[in-house]
């Protein structure tokens, strides 16, 4: 059985075609011009794969990372904002950002991740770190196909900021890390 109910039909290379550059349309809107290249996965996300990673050096002071599979994928588990793309942004290019959101989206085919929520992930991050979580940010809408998606910050945050996430809720962190200069960065 399809964990969706009925399975879906093979996508044609047009229809692929059609919905990447839909996806990449959506996404420059927000983050700004995609580089040319693309952290591909080695085997297809529709094939049971990790997510491809799209680039983008002129959104932020440093480098954004994004995964550029989940919107319009029928395996993918919309949160309570629709479809969603992870987002994650270093001060520097990265080896473990990008491979990082990639691993996370396939996670997205039996967990929903909303904004506001947290996950442990100190034991995947290269060491030495203090970032022991991410805090999961609504970052932006978008429209894709004519259906609602959204981005989803993954924000590494410390053990004190989580514990502030915890009895201050997500908007505390945030405006904490706005106010030091380092928002929307996952600085190690």
């Amino acid at each position: 059985m399809w964990p969706f109910g009925r399975k879906p039909k093979p996508k044609t290379e047009a229809d692929w075609k059609a919905l990447w550059q839909a996806r990449q349309t959506a996404l420059e809107s927000v983050l700004g011009p995609a580089d040319d290249g693309v952290f591909h996965s080695p085997i297809p996300f529709e094939l049971g794969g990790n997510a491809d990673v799209l680039v983008f050096r002129h959104h932020v002071d440093g480098v954004v990372y994004c995964t550029a599979d989940l919107i319009g994928d029928n395996s993918s588990r919309p949160n309570k904002n629709g479809q969603y793309e992870l987002v994650i942004a270093t001060d520097d290019d990265s080896d473990w950002a990008p491979g990082l959101i990639s691993s996370l989206a396939r996670y997205t085919t039996n967990a929903v991740l909303n904004p506001w929520d947290t996950m442990d992930i100190g034991p995947a991050l290269p060491q030495p770190t203090r970032v022991t979580a991410f805090l999961y940010v609504p970052y932006a809408n978008l429209t894709v196909l004519e259906k609602r998606a959204n981005l989803l910050l993954c924000l590494g945050i410390t053990a004190a900021e989580l514990k502030v996430r915890q009895k201050q809720g997500g908007p505390a962190v945030i405006e904490a890390r706005k106010a030091a200069g380092t928002y929307p960065l996952t600085v190690l």
